[in-house]
C-alpha cells in the first residue's frame, strides 16, 4: 500500500491540451491571446461537462515550452533598401579591411517614433525560444500610423 499523499487535480486529457495549441498556434493574433481568452476559445468546442481553467491553460503552455515575450519587431525593408544595406555591408566587411575590434567600435541608432492611436510595447505574444523569427511573432515595423521624430 502507498501512503504517500495524492494530488485530487485530475489529468488533463491529450485532446484538450491539442485544442490549446491548436489554438494558440493559429495565426499571428492568436499568438497574443491571453490564457483567459485561449479559456474561452476552447471551451466552445469543448462538451459541456468538459471544463479548463486559466490556469491549466498556463500550466500547459509552460509545460510545452512557451513563454510570454514581447513581439520581435523587423523593419519594413523595400527592395532598394535592402540593395543598399547589402552594399554597404560588403563594403565594410572583414575582406575589404573591418575586423573585429574596429565593428566593437560602432554605434548603431534608430529613428524614434510615436505610434498614434495604438498601445506600444505592452503586447506580448507566446512562442517557444527558438521561435524569435517565426512568421506569427515577428511584426514589421513603419506600418501603420506612426510619426517619426
Amino acid at each position: 500500500m502507498d501512503d504517500r499523499p495524492r494530488s485530487d487535480r485530475l489529468r488533463v486529457s491529450t485532446y484538450i491540451t491539442a485544442a490549446i495549441l491548436t489554438t494558440l498556434t493559429r495565426n499571428s493574433t492568436s499568438r497574443g491571446f491571453s490564457c483567459l481568452r485561449i479559456v474561452r476559445e476552447v471551451s466552445f468546442h469543448l462538451p459541456r461537462k468538459q471544463f479548463v481553467s486559466v490556469s491549466t491553460v498556463y500550466r500547459i503552455l509552460i509545460a510545452e515550452g512557451y513563454g510570454s515575450y514581447k513581439r520581435t519587431v523587423k523593419p519594413g525593408l523595400n527592395d532598394d533598401n535592402k540593395k543598399k544595406r547589402l552594399a554597404w555591408c560588403i563594403e565594410h566587411s572583414i575582406e575589404n579591411g573591418w575586423d573585429l575590434e574596429k565593428w566593437k567600435t560602432v554605434i548603431w541608432t534608430d529613428e524614434t517614433f510615436i505610434q498614434l492611436g495604438s498601445i506600444r510595447g505592452k503586447r506580448r505574444i507566446w512562442r517557444k525560444l527558438d521561435e524569435v523569427f517565426y512568421k506569427h511573432v515577428v511584426v514589421k515595423r513603419w506600418k501603420g500610423f506612426q510619426e517619426f521624430i
